[in-house]
């Protein structure tokens, strides 16, 4: 699988803070790829639970036995550099980075070009940070963090806002 293929058809997703709060970010994300109809493997990333709307939910990435094609990033942005070298060591070739990052426009962009630098190194390519997500309706793939089910047809949507 090629890294744009694992970004746009992927066969397993993990979200990492992913959370039951439907105002979080999290919430949203993992909520939206399991109501949106998505046939591939769903992983829930958060130590703080060990179930999720009624799916196991993993500590951390290693604890996945099995490959996983793109990680979304919902985790606050003070931990997307670990969860970057994490995915890194599991063979993860995309990761969508949701967090906001600093709120401060130069600390912002600190931020992010440390994140760039860091997925070149580690062959990761990288949508994000502060992305709103994917969308593909067709394979059932509802990675933004809204509250609309969108049904299939012939659109997708790439968010990019920082």
């Amino acid at each position: 699988m090629n890294n744009l293929s694992a970004l746009f058809n992927p066969s397993s997703v993990a979200v990492f803070g992913a959370s039951d709060d439907s105002h979080s970010v999290g919430g949203l994300v993992y909520t939206n790829l399991l109501n949106g109809g998505f046939t591939g493997h769903v992983y829930a990333i958060n130590p703080r639970h060990k179930k999720l709307l009624g799916h196991r939910c993993y500590d951390s990435i290693r604890d996945i036995d099995a490959q996983v094609d793109l990680a979304v990033i919902c985790s606050p942005y003070g931990s997307a550099e670990k969860i970057l070298k994490q995915c890194a060591d599991k063979g993860v070739q995309v990761a969508i980075i949701q967090s906001r990052g600093p709120g401060d426009p130069k600390k912002h962009q600190r931020w992010a070009d440390k994140l760039l630098k860091l997925a070149h190194k580690l062959d990761i390519r990288l949508l994000g940070g502060n992305s709103m997500g994917i969308l593909r309706p067709q394979l059932g793939l509802n990675l933004l963090y809204n509250r609309n089910q969108v049904r299939d047809g012939h659109i997708a949507l790439v968010s990019q806002l920082s």
